[in-house]
């Protein structure tokens, strides 16, 4: 079996060692990748290990930039083939490539699909290991992988801590439709009801967190530092100007690094300064809308008409019935300095809306609250086993849930709220049934260490899962 990986950067190192551990136990086993960096290219190939082909993304694109005219007409027949349904949602999706003026943006999306549809079409593979598309690169490898019939285990993040499952650009878990109306068509046995029961005890026992954020409620709080590493700028420097030769789009400058911490610890200090958050008001009704990350895949790719997460905020706060408040939460991590201080203005200024601290208890939020929207958001999924109504805005796989209502135009959400208010009743059995098949998507292993080297038990893991679904081994 021929397998190719696409070497995320934070990921690269992961995703060779479960290479190493395919090909260990499947010696019969062949493997190709591409790199957006020469920095990860030069580690892979000094590892001995037999890539069959390993390109750098970025080499081809500067190296063929003078031949990007950018060609219309290659584009828009790119966009008749893999538009989704048109090329400038792959913009949208890359935090680095839309910042470019706009020729050169065009010239980027030439220079990837005439990379991609090369590289997969002298080298096709039988199935792609990657993270699950998070930027132009990988979605677009991921639309060519798709129209070209081959499997494609996109990497996300599990369903509790330590664990991972498989995902798709249109939030779908691989695997979890088709688990779920099995469930449906036949009774628990003792073994599963018990299964599902202990989950959901533990979870709403607050003993089982869902969210991923570590220490971050109390690192993002901290009274706010000015501290650069100096080590840290002149690894950037290396990697960028001499490693690279400046090639590399997927990372910012090291004006831009420098800058854009100036511009967070300003922001945090202004924030501890002025107390721009509220506190919940006891007995209140409300709805809670948990903001994103921004920018990231979570509304980039998966929610790319609401990255104006106030002028969302605006418009559910005006699509409430009479009586109910609009909760904003902040989220806890990377968040507080993140966002201008105007995003935080402009949302005070909704008269039926709190914004609600990022040290507040999600969990309490979500039990007290007469309702949950969301983006894309583990809170979606905390308010389901919360059996709270949930109203889902972007594409993510809780959207197909029964107890789930999804906004297809916001022109729609008016209505949806109301329904969602009102007619809403927990389903006990069809939960039960669905943490099951939730669960059952789900494998042991982390995909992000971010600081330490890989754990062998998770190589291991990952390794088992990347076999079982690529068949490989059978269930």
């Amino acid at each position: 079996m021929k397998f190719c990986f696409g070497f995320g950067a934070l990921a690269t190192l992961t995703y060779h060692k479960i290479a190493e551990e395919i090909i260990r136990r499947f010696p019969e086993t062949s493997f190709s990748g591409y790199v957006i960096g020469r920095q990860w290219y030069r580690y892979l190939r000094s590892t001995g290990f037999p890539y069959t082909r390993l390109e750098v993304l970025t080499d081809y694109i500067a190296e063929h930039w003078k031949d990007f005219k950018p060609d219309l007409d290659y584009l828009k027949a790119m966009e008749r083939e893999y538009g989704i349904p048109n090329l400038w949602l792959y913009v949208t999706a890359d935090r680095f490539i839309c910042r470019h003026p706009y020729e050169n943006i065009l010239k980027m999306i030439e220079g990837h699909f005439r990379f991609f549809t090369r590289f997969l079409g002298e080298n096709r593979p039988d199935v792609i290991v990657a993270g699950s598309p998070a930027g132009m690169s990988s979605y677009i490898f991921y639309s060519i992988a798709q129209r070209m019939g081959i499997t494609y285990l996109g990497f996300g993040i599990g369903p509790v801590p330590g664990t991972i499952r498989f995902m798709h650009p249109d939030g779908k878990v691989r695997g979890l439709q088709e688990k779920y109306n099995q469930y449906l068509k036949r009774p628990l046995s003792f073994e599963e009801r018990n299964r599902a029961e202990a989950f959901l005890d533990e979870f709403r026992g607050n003993s089982l967190k869902l969210r991923y954020t570590g220490h971050a409620y109390g690192h993002f709080l901290q009274p706010a530092r000015l501290w650069f590493n100096p080590l840290v700028l002149v690894r950037h420097i290396i990697d960028q100007y001499i490693v690279e030769r400046g090639r590399d789009f997927s990372v910012p400058t090291v004006g831009e690094m420098v800058m854009g911490k100036l511009a967070r610890v300003t922001r945090r200090v202004l924030v501890q300064l002025t107390r721009v958050f509220d506190l919940p008001r006891e007995g209140e009704p409300f709805v809670l809308f948990p903001l994103q990350i921004d920018p990231e895949a979570t509304t980039l790719v998966h929610g790319p008409f609401y990255i104006d997460q106030a002028a969302l905020a605006e418009n559910i706060a005006r699509s409430l019935p009479m009586g109910y408040k609009l909760y904003v939460k902040e989220h806890p991590m990377l968040s507080v300095g993140h966002k201008p201080l105007s995003v935080y203005r402009r949302l005070r200024k909704i008269p039926n809306a709190r914004l609600i601290a990022p040290e507040i208890d999600s969990h309490e939020l979500i039990r007290c609250s007469s309702a949950v929207v969301v983006i894309y958001s583990t809170v979606g999924w905390e308010a389901i086993l919360y059996e709270k109504p949930l109203v889902v805005l972007g594409n993510i796989f809780l959207k197909d849930f029964e107890g789930a209502y999804f906004v297809r135009a916001l022109t729609d959400l008016p209505g949806v709220l109301c329904q969602a208010l009102t007619t809403f009743r927990p389903d006990r059995e069809r939960l039960l049934r669905y943490i099951l098949a939730v669960l059952d998507c789900a494998y042991l292993g982390n995909i992000l260490p971010l600081h330490n080297e890989p754990d062998s038990d998770d190589i291991r893991s990952l390794a088992s899962a990347v076999a079982l679904e690529a068949g490989l081994v059978s269930s």
